[in-house]
């Protein structure tokens, strides 16, 4: 089965739901950012699809612009900022349903220019690649989301070496982890998607979670993007079906990416089951355990004195401000931080706070 086949349409699982609401979470936030800073942007789907479920759930462009078309600064972004859609989708079938859901959200605003491709990706991406900048062109979100696994990780790589792109990939691990079982028949599909023959290491370690996270790692290492985060996506089985991976070179897309993921993922694991039901009512607050980061801040500023804001970037790699501050405040209660020169901790005065003594237990 392939993403031309009826019954993909017909099935809206708990993790598209997920998927999609992560990016429209997420590119809320970045057409925000780029409605006050930038002239123009652009948004690419290497996949784009049918544009709506048989179930009548949109898809991810349609997502991506109704997010545009009601997003609250929407008369900014389409007055003086130009956007430009770029759906690349190589099915006639899926291309012309995704023409007709486009064209059924009526007349677009002038400066919004939607345009469908009906091409594979690859040749798309690479006949555009020459023309790419040293110095960049305008801001780039690009959705990689294949139905297979095969995928140019060198293009992928090349248009990240644009300051502006980021890349928000499906990466398809259940079917890598799969390939990895033959190497004999999928050893070159392998090379390309890792970088020649770095992935030969990847199948002695026999934990499946630990195997995935080291693809991760080598993944991330080939596409070359500063900063990298992930939300795991589980089968019926709970075993591992596909991971999100957002690459970006900005340590803010890092920041606003991790206010989505823990949105999704209140508890801290990042993970999403197929199981889930969205209906279901949440009967207590799931926290995360803290103790993590509070060992990590300890090693980093045992003894010494620091600003809060620099407390708060040094976890913001995976954790939020409101995580390092709860720490911060559970060690001023117990006398184990001392604020300097103030005397209230107040997070948005940025105090200088002296990390006085280690807590035992470390947290209360």
């Amino acid at each position: 089965m392939d993403d031309a086949n009826d019954s993909h349409w017909n099935e809206y699982t708990e993790l598209q739901r997920v998927k999609h609401e992560l990016l429209r979470c997420y590119l809320g936030a970045w057409f925000a950012i780029l409605g006050s800073s930038h002239p123009g942007f652009v948004y690419l789907e290497t996949h784009a699809g049918r544009g709506r479920f048989g179930t009548g759930e949109p898809g991810s462009p349609i997502v991506a612009l109704n997010t545009l078309l009601t997003h609250r600064f929407r008369d900014r972004l389409l007055g003086s900022v130009g956007a430009t859609f770029i759906l690349i989708e190589e099915d006639e079938t899926n291309a012309l349903a995704l023409e007709n859901e486009v064209r059924a959200l009526g007349r677009l605003p002038a400066r919004l220019s939607v345009h469908i491709i009906r091409a594979d990706y690859e040749t798309e991406l690479q006949s555009a690649v020459s023309s790419l900048s040293p110095r960049g062109g305008p801001p780039m979100f690009m959705f990689v989301d294949p139905f297979g696994f095969k995928l140019r990780m060198d293009l992928l790589h090349r248009y990240l070496q644009q300051d502006g792109c980021e890349v928000l990939l499906n990466f398809m691990w259940r079917n890598m982890s799969q390939a990895l079982g033959q190497p004999t028949t999928f050893g070159p599909l392998l090379d390309a998607t890792f970088g020649q023959t770095r992935w030969e290491r990847l199948g002695a370690i026999q934990d499946f979670e630990q195997r995935c996270d080291a693809a991760l790692g080598l993944l991330s290492a080939r596409l070359g993007a500063d900063h990298s985060r992930d939300i795991k996506m589980l089968g019926p089985n709970g075993v591992i079906k596909y991971v999100l991976l957002h690459l970006a070179n900005h340590r803010l897309a890092l920041r606003k990416m991790n206010e989505v993921l823990w949105a999704l993922s209140p508890e801290g694991d990042f993970r999403v089951r197929q199981s889930d039901n969205p209906d279901q009512p949440v009967l207590f607050s799931r926290e995360p355990d803290l103790t993590p980061l509070a060992e990590l801040l300890w090693s980093k500023f045992g003894g010494r004195c620091a600003r809060t804001d620099e407390v708060d970037e040094t976890s913001t790699t995976f954790w939020l401000p409101k995580h390092s501050h709860a720490v911060m405040r559970d060690w001023h209660q117990r006398g184990a931080l001392r604020v300097v020169g103030q005397p209230k901790l107040v997070f948005s005065h940025n105090p200088e706070v002296e990390f006085v003594t280690k807590p035992v237990p470390i947290l209360s």
